[in-house]
């Protein structure tokens, strides 16, 4: 073999490169950019024609009966005084039907006993809510009270 030893080469190549470095140029260590034209999004309940509306400002959330009169209005954080949480005026960034139980939360032990004693809470839909300050609950879709689960 003529020349430089191909790992010979390989470590030149890599030594010389340390400072051309392209894959961080700034110092952030999270950025997200959201779309500045959001549209109200609305989820329609099947089962009731009940339609819950997230405001374009993603704030609000509006329940509205079949028949157009307004349920309950809320602003999830304002009702629960929640302090700023990395940032100041967070926005709902997830907004979706789901089902919630309290047992989902508990060992498997406590979960077959659960079930074998008829006693498991099966749950009940809610309205799932996930910040783009990553804290995250669910609005009941009767009452429109807001439970904060958690924040990361």
């Amino acid at each position: 073999m003529k020349g430089i030893p191909i790992t010979a080469s390989v470590l030149l190549f890599c030594s010389l490169s340390v400072n051309v470095c392209y894959g961080q140029r700034h110092n952030k260590i999270y950025e997200a950019t959201f779309d500045s034209s959001l549209k109200a999004h609305v989820l329609i309940d099947k089962a009731s024609f009940t339609k819950y509306v997230l405001d374009t400002a993603r704030v609000y959330i509006t329940a509205v009966d079949s028949s157009g009169r307004q349920l309950w209005k809320t602003h999830p954080r304002e009702a629960n005084k929640l302090e700023p949480y990395r940032t100041s005026k967070p926005i709902i960034w997830r907004f979706y039907f789901d089902n919630f139980s309290p047992d989902d939360y508990i060992s498997k032990k406590e979960k077959r006993k659960k079930l074998k004693n008829g006693t498991l809470d099966k749950g009940r839909e809610v309205i799932w809510i996930v910040y783009n300050n990553s804290q995250l609950g669910f609005v009941d879709k009767r009452t429109g009270e807001f439970t904060l689960l958690f924040q990361l």
